[in-house]
């Protein structure tokens, strides 16, 4: 069965993704891993200035001190600006990009909703977010 060109437009806001990191694909396959990479150099800098502090003779209150203080620190993977994000499906995205743009200023609000009309005559909301 043939889909119309209204039908593949109403599946393409509905089922194809952008990148959430707002950058193009290459810049996101570069920066995931320099985004770890930089997370677990953290998680080493921070070990390595904590266990620092019980070098020297066995000391077990300093070495306890040492573990604990250690173990209650959270990785930096954990933190939200290192975390990885899903990309986001079309239609609610280009929502969201309309209303932010009219919020900022950047584009004429009336413009902005009979967009974003527009965009749900195509993909209703609740289909696509």
């Amino acid at each position: 069965m043939r889909r119309t060109p209204q039908e593949k437009k109403r599946l393409s806001y509905a089922k194809d993704t952008r990148d959430a990191y707002y950058a193009n694909a290459k810049a996101s396959r570069r920066r995931k891993p320099l985004k770890k990479r930089h997370a677990a150099k953290t998680d080493r800098g921070r070990a390595r200035q904590i266990l620092g502090s019980a070098n020297g003779p066995v000391d077990p209150a300093a070495a306890e001190s040492a573990e604990t203080r250690l173990a209650h620190r959270p990785p930096a993977a954990l933190h939200s600006a290192n975390r990885l994000w899903p990309d986001q499906p079309l239609g609610p995205l280009l929502r969201w990009r309309l209303r932010d743009r009219a919020e900022r200023g950047m584009l004429d609000p009336e413009t902005a909703a009979a967009r974003i009309a527009r965009l749900d005559r195509r993909v209703p909301p609740a289909a696509g977010g």
